[in-house]
């Protein structure tokens, strides 16, 4: 488990360089718009992260065959989303319009640090 994260619907504060208001990083290295829509999407990644969490302790308690399917699914779908707010965090990181830059990195890690060990998850996920 990451340093910093919990499990179980408590959501991680995160001091990485930046102001930690109500469980949450506040940002103040941008415009108004821009770090609220930062600020939603670094919400929505604790919350992608705590259900991860959650559904990983599910799949490995479970011992039927139909809900480890299940879980396995709406793991790849977490996994999925969590992907996506990586790569708009990647975007943000090349924009111009960000000066401080830290706590991206830091949430782009966090991200990549949930992935679970298991190789099939690693796989690109593009179906040809």
């Amino acid at each position: 488990m990451a340093s910093g994260r919990k499990l179980h619907g408590i959501y991680c504060a995160l001091a990485f360089g930046c102001l930690v208001l109500n469980g949450l990083p506040r940002l103040s290295f941008c415009g108004a718009f821009f770090a609220g829509e930062i600020d939603k999407t670094f919400k929505r990644i604790t919350e992608g992260i705590v259900e991860f969490d959650d559904i990983m302790e599910k799949l490995k308690a479970s011992t039927a065959q139909n809900l480890k399917e299940k879980y396995e699914a709406d793991l790849k779908r977490e996994i999925k989303k969590l992907q996506r707010f990586r790569d708009q965090i990647k975007t943000w990181y090349a924009s111009s319009e960000v000066k401080d830059k830290a706590p991206l990195v830091d949430q782009r890690k966090l991200i990549e640090s949930v992935r679970p060990t298991s190789p099939a998850y690693f796989a690109p996920v593009c179906s040809r």
